[in-house]
């Protein structure tokens, strides 16, 4: 029987592929033998992220945050799908609380760059 620590690993391998139907698949089957597993969740995220789920995706990420309030990735996720639907102002304020908790988090410094230029041409 493959516990829920395999079927993430096989997730992450599938999400590094392009394969988000089977990675999604495999990490609602996780969540099912661990319904509080962090990771299983902010993987839940970025599929339904890679697949244009957005309400999905925030769900999943704000589960995450549920878990740890302090949680850098999550937090980014949250800001991409901000940034992506237009708030700029959201995505920064996200981007900060991150960065506050992670201060070299090159994803997050990258995507907080974007957004002060979104800023500036609003």
């Amino acid at each position: 029987m493959v516990n829920s620590v395999e079927l993430l690993q096989r997730a992450e391998r599938l999400r590094r592929e392009g394969r988000f139907e089977e990675g999604a698949a495999l990490v609602r089957e996780a969540l099912t033998k661990d319904p509080k597993s962090t990771l299983a969740k902010l993987l839940d995220g970025y599929f339904h992220a890679a697949l244009r789920e957005s309400e999905a995706a925030r769900a999943s990420f704000r589960a995450v945050l549920t878990l740890d309030p302090e949680h850098p990735r999550a937090l980014l996720g949250l800001a991409r799908i901000a940034f992506e639907g237009g708030d700029a102002a959201t995505a920064g304020q996200l981007l900060d609380r991150a960065l506050h908790i992670y201060p070299d988090f090159p994803e997050a410094l990258a995507l907080s760059a974007s957004t002060r230029i979104e800023k500036l041409r609003c």
